[in-house]
């Protein structure tokens, strides 16, 4: 029984870590989308636009990877961030990936926003989706949980 406890303890450890893995991504993701807020709009033109089908354990998502270019002050840059966080970059339908694909054919000029400071950080669109947020805290509670619950029991079996 103790063996068990100790490792109920040990898997809330790690998802307590992954928790906080997730947790710092997400915050980064925040404070660049809090950032992008004051990035200029340029032009910029589509050169690439796939769906990337990634097979899960228990269904596929369907992710986009559009690359696009601009030119800040004469000098070209290529990026291929669409937005931050999980915004915009997963669907579960093949069908919901066209759709957002279809917004940006291969060719198209669309307007992008770039940082002033450092023109090679630009995005597609400025959104943020706290999905990856909202996970990590879920994954946080329950590692929580079952530590406490591990250390309580062992307190209540006298160990």
């Amino acid at each position: 029984m103790d063996g068990n406890l100790y490792c109920l303890g040990g898997v809330g450890v790690i998802f307590t870590l992954v928790c906080l893995l997730a947790a710092t991504t997400a915050i980064k993701d925040w404070r660049r989308y809090r950032e992008s807020e004051s990035w200029v709009p340029t032009t910029a033109q589509i050169i690439t636009g796939n769906i990337i089908a990634r097979r899960g354990s228990k269904n596929t998502s369907y992710v986009l990877d559009i690359t696009y270019t601009y030119k800040v002050l004469g000098q070209s840059y290529e990026s291929n961030q669409f937005s931050f966080g999980s915004e915009g970059t997963g669907y579960d339908t093949r069908k919901k990936a066209e759709g957002m694909l279809a917004k940006y054919p291969t060719g198209s000029q669309v307007t992008i926003y770039h940082d002033t400071n450092n023109p090679q950080q630009a995005v597609l669109e400025r959104k943020y989706d706290s999905t990856g947020a909202i996970l990590a805290v879920i994954v946080g509670v329950l590692g929580v949980g079952m530590i406490v619950y591990a250390y309580l029991q062992l307190l209540a079996l006298g160990n």
